[in-house]
């Protein structure tokens, strides 16, 4: 990344400040600004190509004129390798508004994420704690959790509690809204027995996550929700968690959901949605031991991939898969990969994780390395559940090594 030297920008805002930026073809732009509270104000800088400076003069003069005396600043479109150029404006800024306190933040979340998912149908032994070491160290590894208001609603709340606390290095934690354990396409609006889970849930992760700090929670696969009103239940999450992340994930069948949402959320709320994704559930490709995204003209995934890696860049938001997964030790597990029906004798243990590196592999190569992995803790007729897997640290490692 190259460097360049900031000297005196511009009179008053740096001074004789000199200062190295990390800093390649990009800029900040000021973004609409919104008021959340009487105490506080917040401004977005966005990163786009052109003047660097011009940027940092346009929030020099809205900052010069809000009689706030908290600020935090958003940042859209920083990588985790850019970040050292938010260190250098937090201070530009208060080397000149010394009684202005300011925070500044990026809603990017980290990439080369590996997300576990902890189900609440598995085992009520703390199978889930088996991970609890990635979430210590600077591995690619983390861990969600998967909340069915009508499934061990409890135990998932502890489960998310107990992760949330073992995260000593402030990792994302997600949080999946699956509303019920059962056909969630029946669902077309939530009942009020659901919305008053939804709001007991974010209250409860609120109180543990002041606010939702470094919490990504979004609802999956709710298709047939008119998506105003999906919307609008995102406008709820965002209200309780405004320190939040946000996500979205959608079945390969109804690929446009997620960035219908995205702008929904955008026109309406002026509200980010940080991740759009899909999950990938189908029947794979196979040749000589290995499994391929399928890419006929009859079932391009690759396609869909592309389009949402396109839009993805055009918007700075994230693409990530929300689901991969394949019934554990079944040695036809690429073939209708989502269905919990075994083809095969379930004991081809190592295969399963050769399918996991197989398809991995792939979306790396086109830049997608955020993938849930479906599931850790499965159990009670849940056929994905890796926790069962000896071959498990196998792939762990892969993941660490694949970054």
């Amino acid at each position: 990344m190259n460097k360049k030297k900031l000297i005196s920008l511009f009179g008053g805002l740096v001074g004789g400040l000199i200062s190295y930026i990390a800093f390649s073809h990009h800029n900040f732009e000021y973004g609409n600004n919104v008021l959340r509270s009487n105490n506080s104000q917040i401004y977005t800088l966005y990163l786009n190509s052109g003047n660097f400076t011009e940027g940092l003069l346009k929030l020099d003069k809205i900052i010069s004129n809000t009689s706030k005396e908290n600020i935090t600043i958003f940042n859209e479109g920083l990588n985790t390798n850019e970040t050292e150029i938010l260190s250098i404006v937090e201070k530009i800024i208060e080397s000149k508004y010394k009684n202005i306190d300011i925070v500044i933040k990026t809603d990017i979340v980290n990439s080369s994420t590996y997300i576990f998912w902890e189900v609440p149908w598995g085992p009520h032994n703390g199978t889930y704690k088996n991970l609890d070491t990635f979430l210590s160290n600077n591995s690619d590894i983390t861990q969600g959790v998967v909340i069915a208001f009508d499934y061990n609603y409890n135990y998932s709340l502890q489960m998310l509690k107990t992760i949330y606390e073992a995260d000593t290095i402030n990792k994302s934690i997600y949080v999946n809204l699956f509303v019920t354990a059962g056909n969630r396409d029946l669902i077309s609006t939530l009942n009020q027995e659901q919305y008053n889970y939804l709001i007991e849930t974010l209250k409860y992760i609120n109180n543990i996550s002041d606010g939702g700090n470094n919490i990504v929670i979004g609802f999956s696969e709710m298709d047939n929700l008119n998506i105003t009103y999906l919307a609008s239940l995102y406008n709820i999450i965002h209200e309780y968690l405004p320190n939040a992340k946000l996500f979205y994930y959608s079945d390969l069948g109804h690929s446009n959901r997620p960035m219908e949402l995205y702008r929904e959320l955008k026109d309406i709320y002026n509200i980010k949605l940080n991740m759009i994704g899909l999950e990938m559930y189908t029947t794979y490709m196979y040749k000589d031991g290995v499994i391929y995204i399928p890419n006929s003209s009859t079932d391009d995934q690759y396609n869909i991939l592309e389009n949402y890696i396109e839009f993805s860049k055009d918007n700075n938001v994230q693409f990530f898969i929300g689901e991969l997964g394949f019934r554990d030790g079944d040695k036809y597990g690429y073939i209708d990969s989502g269905s919990i029906s075994p083809i095969g004798s379930l004991n081809n243990y190592r295969i399963t994780i050769d399918f996991y590196k197989d398809i991995i592999k792939q979306l790396n190569k086109d830049g997608i390395d955020t993938v849930g992995i479906w599931d850790y803790n499965g159990a009670n007729g849940d056929p994905f559940g890796l926790c069962r897997n000896q071959f498990l640290p196998s792939l762990i490692k892969f993941i660490i090594n694949s970054r």
